[in-house]
């Protein structure tokens, strides 16, 4: 399957994805290597995932965890960042970088499926 970019985010950033209730989805975000995270949904709840930076070997990696309601550290989280959305530009500027991103799709997410401690997102953990 081909990636399709949700969006672009810095730190102090958030941006909001609309996905189909009780549809399995798989999110990558990529920087040195692939980090990925299924995410299986219930109509009418708003998620939240954080997406952690950290050093790498040769540049940024970066990890992604659903965040629960109950997080003591979610409003704080979201409250702390300013709204970010994906326009056209982006989308062209990532088209030149597909497929570095296919090569680290198909590099990681084996290694990925394979670890029996994976993240994901839950119907549990809307709100």
């Amino acid at each position: 399957e081909t990636p399709r970019l949700v969006g672009i985010i810095s730190a102090g950033k958030k941006m909001a994805y609309s996905v189909p209730a009780r549809k399995e989805t798989r999110f990558m975000v990529v920087g040195e290597t692939a980090s990925f995270l299924d995410a299986n949904v219930s109509a009418g709840k708003t998620y939240h995932v954080k997406v952690t930076p950290y050093w790498g070997v040769f540049g940024t990696r970066f990890f992604l965890k659903a965040m629960a309601p109950g997080d003591p550290d979610l409003k704080k989280q979201v409250d702390g960042c300013d709204w970010v959305e994906t326009l056209p530009s982006a989308q062209e500027a990532v088209a030149g970088d597909m497929e570095s991103v296919k090569s680290k799709m198909a590099e990681y997410m084996p290694k990925w499926e394979q670890n029996n401690d994976r993240h994901s997102l839950t119907p549990s953990d809307g709100r």
